[in-house]
């Protein structure tokens, strides 16, 4: 039983192989420069690379999964591909076009409808289910029904990031960070990203993530996980604040490009 997914999960290395995931990257380009968001690369480079150029994201080409299911159908395994949301990225249409390429219906494709380590905690609960040998169709309904719980907080502080990729406009951005404005986000039922509040200065930004926190209904069940980017200082205060201890996570360079630097936030599940 293979379990597949793609870097819009932000799954660090050391864990896919620890887990036994097959990875399928994002592309990552800048002028003529290409980078596979294979999990390799250093993120103290990437960070280097966003403050000079303006990095543009892209789903994997078809060939990327089709080497992975025909390894996949000639070894006469099955698999599960958990990909990023329909909503944000081609990756999931791309996934099912290999999938129909190859012909091989013991391949399941599934659209998590959202993404980051909301993904993750969708990959996740799939490796448990392979280890505990449950079968693939088993797995395929839990992950379905599962993938509705599974929730992202995030607060970005700056927009120029999503001005450089196309999500808004260069004259609000410029405006928002002027005027210190903190999105606070999250990935709806619908896999969109969406704006929860706005607030103006970290302080007001961190009482609003605080008061987020408090108010969800976590199961727990299921690991709280603390995600940042480039610098977790803000993530470590708003864990000291909510007086939760949890394993850090850095969000990677997909997901990087469009959040830009110092973003905090975290991901749960919810109660059924």
């Amino acid at each position: 039983m293979r379990i597949i997914t793609d870097s819009g999960s932000d799954i660090r290395l050391e864990k896919l192989q620890e887990l036994h995931i097959d990875l399928v990257p994002l592309n990552i380009t800048y002028g003529q420069e290409t980078i596979l968001d294979d999990k390799t690369k250093d993120m103290d480079e990437f960070w280097k690379i966003m403050e000079t150029e303006n990095l543009k994201t892209s789903q994997p080409a078809p060939a990327a999964y089709l080497d992975v299911f025909e390894d996949v159908k000639a070894k006469g395994e099955e698999a599960i591909c958990i990909c990023f949301t329909s909503a944000l990225s081609g990756t999931y249409s791309t996934a099912v076009m290999a999938k129909n390429m190859v012909d091989y219906d013991k391949i399941h494709v599934i659209d998590t409808r959202t993404g980051s380590l909301a993904q993750a905690l969708n990959v996740y609960h799939a490796c448990k289910l392979r280890d505990q040998g449950a079968s693939a169709q088993e797995i395929v309904e839990s992950v379905e029904a599962f993938k509705h719980r599974t929730r992202l907080f995030a607060c970005i502080d700056t927009l120029e990031y999503l001005a450089r990729g196309g999500r808004m406009p260069a004259k609000v951005s410029s405006l928002g960070d002027f005027m210190k404005v903190k999105l606070i986000v999250s990935v709806n039922e619908e896999g969109k990203l969406a704006v929860e509040k706005m607030k103006r200065g970290k302080k007001k930004a961190m009482k609003e993530m605080v008061d987020l926190f408090n108010s969800v209904n976590i199961d727990p069940n299921y690991p709280i996980i603390p995600i940042y980017t480039k610098d977790r200082t803000n993530c470590e205060e708003l864990m000291a604040q909510i007086g939760a201890h949890a394993d850090y996570e850095e969000i990677g360079c997909t997901i990087g490009c469009h959040a830009g630097p110092n973003v905090f936030g975290f991901v749960y599940v919810t109660k059924e």
